[in-house]
Formats: C-alpha cells, sequence, structure tokens
C-alpha cells in the first residue's frame, strides 16, 4: 500500500527531504507494480529525476555561495569604521592598521624618487665620516688655475681621483673671466660608464651680490628647481639638484662662494642612482675647498653717506641721494633713488617718474614722546606722497643679529599698493602713472642704539616681477644697514 507521511530532514537540510521523497516514489511505484513486470522505464525516470534535483541543488549552492560573500565583503567594509570586541576586549580595525603604511609610488623614476628623498633635506658636511677613512682614502690637492695666485685654492677628495689634463689656454692673468668659465675638472672611477666629477668655475661680477641671490638666478637661467638649499652667510651658499650632463642624469651639489668681485662655483656631480653611497663625500670635498688668497676688491665701489653728526652708512654710487633734511638734528632723514636704465632727461628723474628703487632713511633722537607710532606714521605718510599704501604683512617682525654700536635691530617686510588712479600723460602718449603694476615690496628695518633710532625703508619691485632687479636692490639696501652708525651721546 502506499506509504504517506514519511519526512525527515537530514545534514544537508532540503537534500535530505530530496532523498527522502525519492524514497517515497520508488517505494509507492513498487507498491503499484505487479511482480515480475519490466522496470526499465521506472530506472529511466529515476535518472532523470536525480538529473533535475542536481541542477537544482547546484543552483542553490551557488545562490547561497553568493549571498555568503556578499555578507563577508560588507562585514569587511564595516570592519574599518566598527571595531569589533573579542573576549570583551576591542580589536583593532584591519583599515586602521593598513592606512598607516606608507607605500612607494608606482611607476616612479629613480628621478622623482630621488626628488621626494630629498626634498628639504639637510645636506651632509661629511663630518660623520671616521677620522682614519679620511686620511687613509682621500688627499689633499692644491691648484693656482691659470697662475693666477687669487684663485688658488684647496681641495680634498678621493685617493683615486684624478684631475683632468684639459688644454690650457690664454697666459696667467689673461682670462676675464667675462662668463662663468671652468677653471679644473677631476674625476673619479667610471659607474656603468659614467663618471662621478668635480669642477671649478669662475665669474667676475659686474654688481654686488650675494651668494644665495647669484645662486638662484643661476637656477633661473637653466631652468632647475634645486630639492634642498642651505645658506651659509651672505657669501657662500650651496643646493642639491638634479640636472642633465652629456645626455645622463646626475645628482649634483653646488657651493656658491663671493670672492672679492668673483664668484666661485665648485660643483660635485655623481650618477642620479648612486647619490646615497656618495652623498657624505660630496658634503665633504664641497667643505673642505678653500681659497687661500683673499680680495679686497668689490664689483662696485662703495661711497659714504654722513647725515649731520647723527649717523653714516655706505652706499653704492648708482643710488642717487635726493629729499636731505638737514635742517634738525632731531629728525634728520634723505632718501635715495635708484634710476631706470632708460635715456630719460634729468627733470623726470626728479621728479620720480621713472625709478627702479627707492631707500628713504629716518633718524630721531630718542626723547621723551617718541616711540614707535611716530616712525610708522613717518614712513606711511611719506609712501602716501607717491600713491603708495603699506598693507598685508610679507614677514612679521624679527629681531636680527645686533652691531656692535646698536642695542636693537628689527625688521618687517610688507606689500605695498600703488594707488589706483586713472593713469595720466603727457606729450607723446607716456604714461606717467602706470596702474597695471601696483605692488610693491616694502622692507622697514628700525636700529635702536638707546640714544638714537633710525628707520631705513626699501621699496623696490617684488622678486615675482623682476627677481634680478628686486635682488639688486636688496643687496644695496643691506649695505646700508650693514655699515649704518649711530651717533652714540657722550656726557
Amino acid at each position: 500500500m502506499p506509504l504517506y507521511g514519511l519526512q525527515t530532514r537530514g545534514r544537508g537540510g532540503n537534500v535530505g527531504i530530496m532523498k527522502m521523497d525519492f524514497l517515497i516514489k520508488f517505494l509507492n511505484s513498487l507498491a503499484k507494480k505487479p511482480a515480475g513486470e519490466d522496470k526499465a522505464p521506472v530506472v529511466e525516470r529515476q535518472k532523470d529525476e536525480i538529473a533535475a534535483q542536481k541542477a537544482k541543488s547546484a543552483k542553490e549552492e551557488k545562490i547561497i555561495f553568493l549571498i555568503l560573500a556578499a555578507v563577508v565583503t560588507l562585514g569587511y567594509l564595516g570592519y574599518a569604521a566598527i571595531p569589533e570586541k573579542v573576549d570583551g576586549e576591542s580589536v583593532i580595525p584591519l583599515a586602521q592598521l593598513t592606512g598607516n603604511i606608507k607605500t612607494q609610488p608606482r611607476n616612479e623614476t629613480p628621478e622623482q624618487q630621488f626628488r621626494r628623498e630629498n626634498k628639504n633635506v639637510p645636506l651632509s658636511d661629511g663630518s660623520t665620516i671616521p677620522a682614519e677613512i679620511v686620511k687613509s682614502r682621500t688627499r689633499q690637492f692644491r691648484q693656482v688655475p691659470f697662475g693666477d695666485k687669487e684663485l688658488e685654492y684647496e681641495l680634498r677628495l678621493p685617493i683615486s681621483w684624478g684631475q683632468s689634463k684639459f688644454a690650457r689656454y690664454g697666459a696667467p692673468g689673461a682670462e676675464k673671466y667675462d662668463v662663468l668659465t671652468n677653471i679644473d675638472r677631476y674625476f673619479g672611477p667610471s659607474i656603468e660608464d659614467e663618471r662621478p666629477f668635480f669642477w671649478v668655475e669662475v665669474e667676475k661680477l659686474d654688481r654686488l651680490s650675494m651668494s644665495a641671490y647669484y645662486m638662484d638666478m643661476y637656477f633661473i637661467k637653466r631652468g632647475i628647481t634645486p630639492e634642498s638649499v642651505k645658506i651659509m652667510d651672505s657669501d657662500r651658499a650651496e643646493a642639491l639638484y638634479v640636472d642633465v650632463r652629456n645626455y645622463s642624469t646626475f645628482a649634483l651639489r653646488s657651493q656658491f662662494i663671493i670672492h672679492g668681485d668673483r664668484v666661485i662655483v665648485i660643483t660635485f656631480g655623481v650618477p642620479l642612482t648612486d647619490y646615497k653611497s656618495y652623498k657624505d663625500i660630496m658634503g665633504l670635498a664641497l667643505n673642505s675647498f678653500k681659497l687661500l688668497n683673499p680680495i679686497n676688491r668689490t664689483p662696485e665701489p662703495f661711497e659714504t653717506y654722513k647725515l649731520l653728526n647723527i649717523l653714516s652708512f655706505n652706499y653704492l654710487p648708482r643710488w642717487l641721494p635726493r629729499n636731505e633734511n638737514r635742517t634738525s638734528s632731531l629728525n634728520p632723514s634723505v632718501e635715495f633713488i635708484l634710476p631706470t636704465e632708460l635715456n630719460l632727461a634729468p627733470s623726470q628723474l626728479m621728479k620720480g617718474q621713472q625709478i627702479e628703487g627707492l631707500i628713504l632713511v629716518h633718524a630721531w633722537r630718542n626723547r621723551p614722546g617718541f616711540n614707535r607710532q611716530t616712525i610708522e606714521q613717518t614712513i606711511i605718510q611719506r609712501l602716501a606722497m607717491g600713491g603708495l599704501k603699506m598693507k598685508d604683512v610679507l614677514q612679521p617682525e624679527k629681531n636680527l643679529s645686533d652691531k656692535k654700536d646698536t642695542t636693537t635691530i628689527t625688521q618687517a617686510i610688507y606689500i605695498g599698493l600703488v594707488d589706483q588712479s586713472p593713469p595720466t600723460t603727457e606729450e607723446f602718449g607716456i604714461v606717467q602713472n602706470d596702474s597695471a603694476f601696483p605692488r610693491q615690496e616694502v622692507w622697514v628695518t628700525v636700529l635702536d642704539n638707546g640714544d638714537y633710532t633710525a628707520a631705513v625703508t626699501l621699496v623696490t619691485w617684488p622678486q615675482t616681477k623682476n627677481y634680478q632687479q628686486w635682488a639688486a636692490n636688496v643687496v644695496a639696501y643691506k649695505t646700508i644697514l650693514k655699515s649704518l652708525k649711530l651717533r652714540k651721546l657722550v656726557f
């Protein structure tokens, strides 16, 4: 007789039900069939049913797998935001652990890696090399290039390096160095067909300069951005950068040394990929370079200016004094202008319409009622006469190194805005007030020796407009500051 209601559920869930349903159907079929009847059709039906059930089970298992995968993915994404707990203790999410790991950018070239690793890093001076290594594996060179004693120098390089015997041209003293000229070359052992080198170059200066400003112009002209820069003092600066030499990429360190009316440029270069193994010896070599005979000449002669008996200072003759106030020893003043190099009539120059820079020098006797507001108002009123307004602090006031005859020195830099009044023209359509260039830099430095106070103000084009002129103006300004002497009262 047929069997009804027999159901069971095994480990496989519905799979167990499928197996019992098949057993029930099979037994029912046997109960309905007479004994001895051919059972071949029954077997075929059983095979079809088994195949159908397997297909159905595979489809169900695939759906279950996709659901589980989705649940695991969502759980991982939520893991970064919600810390889980294991045995009552919080666990740090995996995303927080891996988020702090810094990986090297993909497809990074050796040059990009060098720039990334050496951006604004301190430059090695070679002091980490042990003294016994320096003694046994380096040697001292001493040379007089072209027989010019003013260029005599000494230098320390690895013992395996040698000096190039490139052609010596010209007689001693005949070379004028009007352009940057190579005067000595040294080379080390080859590195994959490239040789590390040390060059010495010299150029005659036609204007007073400082090492940092010459260095800046050196890179501007060559379209190079240095990775790291170090300013030792006004006469020595150095930089690390990348450049192409003989179709190969080199890491280079150069020092720029002001030597009287000349500038010396020394450069140590190595193939870019070998910089790490050479960086200490580069620092050792550059810092071992010494010029043995000082030069007392300057590119431009100084003149001394005395304002009553209150103060005196050196200035460059191409700056012209005007508007002297010598009527009172309580508040004397003078101005200096740098005329443009255009051929203008003297009347135009004196109007102050065509100038490249302006320096104001004011002095005050320290007495009751005098304070910093007096200084500020005096400068603001004078600049307003030329249509210039001080605005926006570029560099907040800072203390500078003291001079022997000065108690305090403070300096601040501002942006100046030219009055935007409509331009006026004279005959021939010459514009007298050009509002197309409204921004100026205004430097204000205050010096105080206890008895007198002096304020020196520079108005110049900003360095973003004309770096070369800006640097020349700042050098002229610092020449006055460096040499300025204030009267000290004696009772």
